[in-house]
């Protein structure tokens, strides 16, 4: 076992679904195929996922820092919008698309050095082997439960989202009120005006400015 490969596993080790295995598990499992499960170090600017490619990867930050980001078009130009950073260890990436088969609805670059345990969520399904049913065992619990957190999120994040286009549509609605009593008050204030043009009108036409 080189020293990096040593680093890795004592790193592996602290993440969740991996800190209920042995050391002996994880290297068995490591070695087993590739394929299946990895760890990857990615450089700096490097990409981990591409938008809008399907596949069935899921990447389980180690270290290092990520940029998620999606692709916007305004007035027929492309653009890539900064969605959020994610930092440190123990931080799924990818597991929704992973595990639905859909296309990705953002992209993923490194910001710094990145290491990343790579399941390919696919391939551990359909592959069978006596170490892979255990590693299932102690992986398809931790992934509900991740899953339901990521709900929960969701959920909240649509609350907290309906509240602010409530408050915007408040917004919107005292901004119009306050415009209409403006223009209202303007067209008194108009009416005003033209009253006062038409007496004085009169008042000249009376003194026979407007005779002929």
């Amino acid at each position: 076992m080189d020293v990096q490969f040593e680093y890795d596993i004592k790193m592996i080790r602290n993440l969740p679904i991996f800190n209920e295995m042995d050391e002996k598990m994880i290297v068995e499992l490591l070695n087993l195929d590739k394929r299946i499960i990895k760890i990857v170090h990615y450089k700096s600017g490097e990409k981990l996922i591409s938008e809008k490619r399907f596949d069935r990867k899921m990447f389980l930050m180690m270290k290092g820092k990520v940029l998620v980001s999606k692709e916007v078009i305004h007035k027929e130009r492309k653009s890539s919008k900064e969605i959020k950073t994610i930092e440190g260890s123990g931080h799924f990436i990818g597991e929704i698309t992973a595990l639905t088969g859909k296309p990705r609805i953002a992209s993923v670059n490194a910001l710094e050095p990145t290491i990343c345990v790579v399941i390919d969520l696919a391939l551990l399904m359909i592959t069978s082997s006596e170490l892979l049913e255990q590693v299932k065992i102690k992986f398809y619990p931790r992934l509900f439960e991740l899953m339901c957190k990521r709900l929960e999120e969701t959920d909240e994040s649509v609350v907290k989202l309906k509240q602010r286009v409530e408050d915007l549509e408040k917004r919107v609605i005292d901004v119009l009120k306050q415009k209409r009593n403006q223009c209202e008050d303007y067209e008194k204030a108009l009416s005003k005006k033209r009253a006062q043009i038409k007496g004085l009108e009169d008042k000249l036409e009376q003194f026979g400015y407007f005779g002929s």
